[in-house]
């Protein structure tokens, strides 16, 4: 079977019976295809590898400086999950016995300050064509309602309750959680629903097109719902265009909105039910960054500090 064919197979594996997320998967068949192209360099393949193949493969994924710890943790855990499939389907051993976890400590979420959020804001209201309101509208959402990007491109007009001031979003493992609408989200969805959606439908794909989803973009004169791709570029550019050095992603407002929330005095249990996270700890790591910036105060402003 053909490196491709075998990648194919391996990616239905994980939809249909590991039941994985489709995102999941592209990351699996991803990290094998660097596997495979590592090997290919050194002139192995998935029936003559061994073991120091694979820690070598490992060793070189942590060299590069822009993948990260993590990433090259997934990509064995890849390596393994693809190692079961091999030997189920295919009777190939992959020698995955004894390969350590790579360890890392614990990295602090990167998140925004207040004022960097506040330019954001300012530059993407700045764009008042359809297409830059719908943009805008897209930028508040995810700070204020501290959603993940994937939430977000899959929110349905349907979710939206304007009139009770709600939305529903659905999360991980298909969970639903309600957020309220603060009353500038409220205007600034409103105003998108009422007087820009109908208007960049009707331009992308005339009077009878329609769309479920929330936001959308048009390829090739077909309405389709936005990428997270997408989206991640839309703040790479805003960051750009104010100056932030630092990378800015969908995930970096995320951070950023749940740090601001517990240092204007939120809980731990508010903030768990906000980001719709099932496990108190994860949200345990803000307490962390809080106490990062308050050493960092203390240390500038405190008269007794030096």
């Amino acid at each position: 079977m053909k490196v491709f064919e075998l990648l194919e197979h391996f990616e239905s594996y994980l939809l249909a019976e590991k039941r994985c997320s489709v995102n999941t998967a592209q990351a699996y068949h991803s990290d094998l295809r660097r596997f495979f192209v590592y090997l290919k360099k050194n002139k192995k393949n998935i029936k003559t590898c061994v073991r120091t193949d694979i820690e070598a493969f490992l060793r070189s994924e942590t060299e590069q400086k822009e993948i990260g710890s993590r990433t090259v943790a997934r990509r064995l855990a890849t390596i393994k999950t693809f190692a079961v499939f091999l030997k189920r389907k295919h009777s190939i051993s992959l020698p995955v016995a004894g390969v350590e976890q790579p360890r890392w400590g614990k990295p602090l979420p990167r998140c925004l300050s207040e004022q960097e959020i506040s330019d954001l804001f300012k530059h993407a209201k700045n764009d008042t064509t359809a297409k830059g309101i719908r943009n805008w509208t897209i930028v508040i959402m995810l700070y204020s309602l501290g959603l993940r990007v994937t939430e977000l491109v899959e929110l349905k007009t349907n979710q939206v309750q304007l009139d009770e001031g709600f939305i529903r979003v659905i999360g991980k493992g298909d969970k639903e959680r309600t957020l309220p609408l603060t009353s500038e989200v409220l205007n600034v969805l409103k105003h998108y629903l009422d007087k820009v959606r109908i208007k960049l439908l009707k331009k992308w794909s005339g009077p009878s097109g329609s769309c479920k989803h929330l936001f959308f973009s048009c390829s090739k004169g077909i309405v389709k719902p936005l990428t997270r791709q997408t989206i991640s570029a839309l703040f790479q550019k805003l960051a750009k265009a104010v100056g932030i050095i630092q990378k800015v992603s969908p995930h970096v407002m995320r951070h950023s909105v749940a740090t601001h929330l517990l240092g204007r005095g939120a809980d731990l249990r508010t903030l768990q039910t906000f980001l719709g996270h099932e496990n108190i700890a994860t949200v345990q790591i803000y307490t962390h960054v809080d106490m990062t910036r308050l050493r960092e105060a203390y240390d500038t402003k405190h008269p007794r500090s030096s």
